[in-house]
């Protein structure tokens, strides 16, 4: 059986080169991709890290828990074009239960 992660296998020290605010952030932002992993997969959708982050884990993955790389500006992930709509819906839930600010940025 695969062990499952909990907050104290998940929990790492801030990198001496990395802002409280920044850390502060990225932690915050685990809580919100595991709520998004948490609404799709109550649908059956599935959901995928992707390359960069993928390659990150991939490198340093070593437990139950992926590992957020803090020097990074993101966290990708992927949905079938179908659930796609339902991460969308999700936008109102994610800003009020977590404080933040979803935008939509059209760089076409």
């Amino acid at each position: 059986m695969i062990p499952l992660c909990t907050k104290e296998a998940s929990y790492r020290y801030r990198p001496n080169d990395i802002s409280e605010l920044h850390y502060t952030r990225i932690s915050k932002a685990k809580h919100v991709i595991a709520y998004i992993v948490r609404e799709l997969d109550k649908i059956g959708a599935p959901v995928s890290m992707m390359y960069g982050t993928l390659l990150h884990e991939y490198r340093n993955g070593t437990g139950p828990c992926v590992q957020p790389d803090f020097r990074d500006k993101d966290f990708d992930i992927a949905v079938y074009h179908i659930h796609f709509k339902a991460v969308v819906a999700m936008t109102d839930k994610i800003q009020e239960k977590f404080g933040w600010r979803v935008l939509f940025i059209d760089e076409g």
